[in-house]
């Protein structure tokens, strides 16, 4: 496509991120300004040639402290020269990491590949942190930095690279899955599709065993629509709610449920419904 003036336009690993920028006008100068997610001179990408064959390279662009002559310049041997290879990482097997699970050890495994494949297929309690989103999302995610770290991808060069830096932000305990994916299914682990598998898994127990009471959408539209004794609360976060809601629907994220229900429907008779996204936060709500 062609981009005016002040027209923007996104590309991401989601949506197919190859691309190819050059300059349509063939008596102007074009400028462009790249907004990137992460450090891009600590990612691994890769370049696609003429003859179909692909090149990984880490682009080598300057963090935002250095100078705009060595940002300028880095670029040009970049895709020649690979980052240095630093000191081995530790590894811990797959089993071992089981082991750590099932006897409720804390430990963090970490899948640092983009989400789409993330919810192909992955190990139940594994954690979804791009390698792309490191720096944002780490510090929160993993806030002890002597938590017991095991990163892993499936053989995209992801690993090594997120694990670093990890360590370099101060992490302590930063190891790599022997065998990535492949490794751990190697070993007998099995994987999950989706994303949130253990706490959908929890849900639908929970329905499984209590009986957790449900309606149909059209049955709720028939009683909104006769003006019934209906109270409806939504059970997702604020963002979402604004996003999307069903019509005269109340927020109520996470444990504000429990803490304003009574408020909002004093009448012990009122007929509460709980609605969420999909189902998981509407029967946890509902029960």
């Amino acid at each position: 496509m062609t981009l005016s003036p002040g027209q923007v336009e996104a590309v991401s690993p989601r949506i197919g991120d190859i691309h190819q920028v050059h300059n349509p006008l063939t008596d102007q100068v074009s400028i462009s300004i790249h907004v990137y997610g992460a450090n891009i001179g600590e990612v691994q990408r890769w370049t696609y040639v003429a003859d179909g064959s692909t090149k990984a390279f880490v682009s080598g662009y300057s963090r935002p402290a250095a100078s705009a002559q060595a940002v300028q310049q880095a670029p040009l041997a970049a895709a020649e020269q690979p980052p240095p290879a630093g000191p081995d990482l530790p590894r811990l097997s797959p089993r071992t990491v089981q082991q750590a699970l099932l006897d409720h050890q804390e430990i963090a495994l970490v899948d640092v590949r983009e989400e789409d494949p993330f919810t192909q297929a992955h190990p139940l309690f594994a954690v979804q942190l791009s390698a792309t989103r490191i720096e944002l999302e780490a510090p929160w995610r993993l806030p002890r930095r002597d938590v017991t770290i095991a990163v892993y991808d499936n053989g995209e060069g992801l690993a090594e690279p997120a694990a670093r830096r990890l360590m370099e932000l101060g992490w302590t305990q930063v190891h790599l899955l022997e065998g990535g994916l492949s490794g751990w299914q190697r070993a007998g682990g099995e994987l999950f599709r989706d994303v949130n598998v253990p706490s959908k898994a929890f849900g639908e127990l929970v329905e499984h065993e209590l009986g957790t009471p449900s309606l149909t959408a059209e049955e709720v539209k028939a009683m909104l629509d006769e003006v019934a004794d209906v109270v409806v609360l939504d059970a997702r976060r604020f963002d979402e709610y604004t996003t999307m809601s069903i019509p005269s629907g109340t927020s109520v994220p996470g444990a504000e449920l429990v803490l304003r229900a009574r408020d909002l429907a004093p009448d012990p008779a009122t007929r509460i419904i709980v609605n969420c996204a999909g189902r998981t936060r509407s029967l946890i709500g509902t029960q």
